[in-house]
This record gives structure tokens, C-alpha cells and sequence, in this order.
């Protein structure tokens, strides 16, 4: 990376490495987009480029991680994300080179639709990438119109993961000038919790990107802010009080022929208590009537192979096979932080540099050979490090965005488990 970052501003004909730029599409807090396109074969990309000058010396290292992370969710497999194709840097700056989207945003539906099969076939398609991203363990955040896009068929492309969470991320910052931490998102979108620093850490689960959908697609239909208005500064607390106590407005008001349906996905997606809100895309998806491919989960004890992958972290792409530590440690695995101190303190030490989320006696894995299951609770007990007492951790472990506690959860295939900022899932092999 070059030592001092050089502010950029490219023009039409202008190159970065072999691209050549082609139109400016907009600028964001820490990037520019351009549209461009490859010589070799004419493929029009988008380049996203952070805006490194901009930022002190000891904080491009924190959106550095931000920038490759962008760029991992980008290479999830699913047809409703924007791809990411390469990344590199320019004048010290890094780049992104994503596929490009012809459709504009979602932006251009909002009140601006023909019929409510349209507005289902949009939702669907947004819920099933918010469904990929979930399943990856990954947190949307700032889910809304303008970050979803459209291909030249009008078929949805969720974007603009900068600020994505990784389940329990708090991706918080004090920029350049020393103004306090920034909250990011949107407010218009925001759940409640979002913006309440004291909780928000622990709440960060799908149903934070869910109330965010529920607000996108009534601005869709309605042409209006669920909350009311919010057109400068000075509505800004009416809008957040209304949002806290859960007092949207009925969009029946503006569209009288509203389907009932959606009147339940309101009710599951803006509610202010986001334990009570739906829980999952599988939920909303249902109230759609969409058809989803579902597949046997169930860890088959006799036969499979069970492992932890490690998602986002210190350690991406890392896998902890739990079947052959649990033939060493008798079934039980002790998951925590990893201390370089004591590197055998856990089974198993999740590297976490940067941050001191994950607990020194995090979590328990247990492959119970009665039931034939296995299970993950919170904390751990241990007579030489606990006095066999509980110790629970101190953010709490996940599974699918809810709280294993001390009772436990049964694992199943693809579940997402959440220590801190480091995400990971279930695998197997036969």
C-alpha cells in the first residue's frame, strides 16, 4: 500500500490499471463508484474505490478489513448479491471491480409500480439475498432502496456491504476530525435497537436487516416513511420515538387495496421489540407464499464428519473438525478466546486481535452419544478453570442470530454460530 494515499478524481477516458472509466455513478462516505469497462473483452463493470486520503493513517487499517470484507460478501454464491470480480489499489487507494448493474435502484419503484405480483417478485428476490448473506453469517445493516439493485432484466442485486455486521459486529468509528462515533445506516431504515449503543452489539441478528426490509418495501408501496416524516433534522426524534414505541402508520391509509399479507409482513418486520419480530427471511418468505428449496439438515451422527468453518474473523476459511476433538476430549469441547499465554487453555482458541469480544470461557460443544445430537451451550463449567462452576460469556454465543444460553441448542447443517466479531458454520462431510 502506498504510504500517503492520493486524492482521486477520474474522468471519462481516464484508466485504472486495464480499466477504462467510463461515467462517474456516485459517491458514498468512504467511496466513489465509476462505471468502466475492460478492454479485452468490453465487459462494463462498476469500480468502487475507497477514499483512503481522506482517513488517518491508524484508521485505514480498520476500513481496510471493512474494504475486504465488502469484497468476500461479494463472492457469496447467490444471483441476488453484486458479484465482486476483482480488487486491487490505485494511488494508494484500494479498489473494488464489481459487476455492473444496468437497472438502476429500487429506488425507481417507489410508488412508481403496476401491480402487487411486481412488488412480491422485488421482495422475494431481496429476502432470498438477505437469506445468502444470513446464511454466511452476515449481517446486511443498511439495507434500502438505493442499496438494491437492479440488472437489466429488473431482477434485484443487494449491494453495499462496507458496513455490513458480521453477526454481534459493532462497526462503530471516530473519523478523521475526532467527531464522536457514528452510528451507521440509515435512520429511516434503523430498528430501534440499532440505535441503542448499549444493546445494539448483542441485538445484531437477521431480524435487524428484516425491520430494514419491512421499511423498504412500505416506502415502496406507500410512497411514505412507516414512522412518518423525516424530511430534516427536525424530524428526526418525533420519527425515532415512533419508531422505539412501534407506531407505524397504517399504509392502508395511502393504498386502500392493499393486500392483507402485507399487512402481516408490516406486523412481523417493524416491530419495535426485535425479539418478537420475525426471526428469519424463511418467516417473511412464507407470507409471500415463495417457494423455497429446502434441504435435510440434520447432522446424521453415525455417518457425518462434523467441522466448523470459520466465516469472517481473524482466521477466514480456517476449519476446527469437532468430530475428531470431541475422540480426543470425550465429547466435550471448550471453545474461547485464544490466549498466545495459554494456547491450551481451549480446545479450541478463536483467534481475536483486534477486538475483545470472545470470552476466555466462551462456549461448550457437546456430541451427546445418547441422543445423538450435538449441541452448543453459552459459558462453560469446569472444575479446573471454573471451580465447576457456570461461567457464562460476557456478549453471548449465537446460533442463527438467537442466544444459545445456558440450556444449549441442538447444531444443525449450515447453522451460523456467533462468538464476538468471528462467525462460523456448521459443515460436514461423509
Amino acid at each position: 500500500m502506498t504510504a500517503v494515499p492520493e486524492k482521486i478524481s477520474l474522468h471519462e477516458g481516464d484508466c485504472i490499471d486495464t480499466y477504462t472509466i467510463e461515467k462517474f455513478l456516485g459517491e458514498g462516505t468512504f467511496g466513489l463508484v465509476y462505471k468502466a469497462r475492460h478492454p479485452s473483452d468490453s465487459t462494463t463493470v462498476a469500480i468502487k474505490i475507497m477514499k483512503f486520503w481522506e482517513l488517518m493513517p491508524e484508521e485505514r487499517k480498520t476500513f481496510g478489513l471493512r474494504f475486504d470484507r465488502e469484497y468476500t460478501c461479494g463472492q457469496i454464491n447467490s444471483q441476488y448479491l453484486v458479484r465482486s470480480i476483482d480488487k486491487s489499489e490505485y494511488l494508494g487507494n484500494p479498489y473494488m471491480v464489481m459487476e455492473f448493474c444496468a437497472g438502476g435502484s429500487l429506488d425507481k419503484y417507489v410508488h412508481n409500480y403496476e401491480t402487487f405480483d411486481q412488488v412480491d417478485r422485488l421482495a422475494i428476490q431481496c429476502l432470498l439475498g438477505l437469506k445468502a448473506l444470513h446464511e454466511n453469517g452476515v449481517i446486511h445493516r443498511d439495507l434500502k432502496p438505493v442499496n438494491i439493485l437492479l440488472d437489466s432484466y429488473d431482477n434485484v442485486k443487494l449491494t453495499d456491504f462496507g458496513i455490513a455486521g458480521f453477526q454481534n459486529a459493532r462497526m462503530t468509528r471516530r473519523n478523521f476530525l475526532g467527531y464522536a462515533e457514528a452510528v451507521f445506516g440509515t435512520y429511516a431504515y434503523m430498528p430501534p435497537e440499532q440505535l441503542n449503543q448499549k444493546i445494539s452489539f448483542k441485538t445484531m441478528s437477521p431480524s435487524t436487516d428484516i425491520f430494514s426490509f419491512g421499511a423498504t418495501f412500505y416506502e415502496i408501496i406507500t410512497g411514505k416513511l412507516p414512522f412518518g416524516p423525516l424530511e430534516s433534522q427536525d424530524d428526526l426524534g418525533t420519527y425515532v420515538l415512533r419508531a422505539n414505541k412501534g407506531q407505524w402508520d397504517d399504509p392502508r391509509t395511502y393504498i386502500p387495496e392493499l393486500p392483507a399479507y402485507w399487512i402481516e409482513i408490516f406486523k412481523n418486520s417493524l416491530n419495535n421489540n426485535y425479539t418478537k419480530r420475525a426471526q428469519s427471511t424463511t418467516e417473511i418468505l412464507h407470507l409471500l407464499n415463495a417457494n423455497e428449496v429446502r434441504s435435510d439438515n440434520a447432522i446424521q451422527f453415525d455417518r457425518h464428519t462434523v467441522g466448523l468453518a470459520v466465516m469472517h474473523g481473524d482466521e477466514p476459511g480456517r476449519v476446527y473438525n469437532l468430530s475428531r476433538q470431541a475422540d480426543h476430549t470425550g465429547d466435550i469441547i471448550y471453545v474461547g478466546w485464544y490466549n498466545p499465554d495459554q494456547p491450551l487453555a481451549n480446545h479450541i482458541g478463536i483467534v481475536e486481535n483486534h477486538t475483545n469480544y470472545i470470552s476466555r470461557f466462551h462456549a461448550t460443544i457437546i456430541r451427546d452419544r445418547v441422543s445423538k445430537k450435538w449441541w452448543i451451550t453459552d459459558g462453560q463449567s469446569r472444575q479446573e478453570m471454573t471451580n465447576g462452576l457456570h461461567r457464562p460469556s460476557t456478549n453471548g454465543t449465537l446460533v442463527n442470530g438467537v442466544e444459545a444460553g445456558q440450556k444449549g441448542v441442538e447444531l444443525h447443517i449450515g447453522d451460523i454460530i456467533t462468538l464476538g466479531d468471528t462467525t462460523l458454520k456448521v459443515i460436514v462431510k461423509n
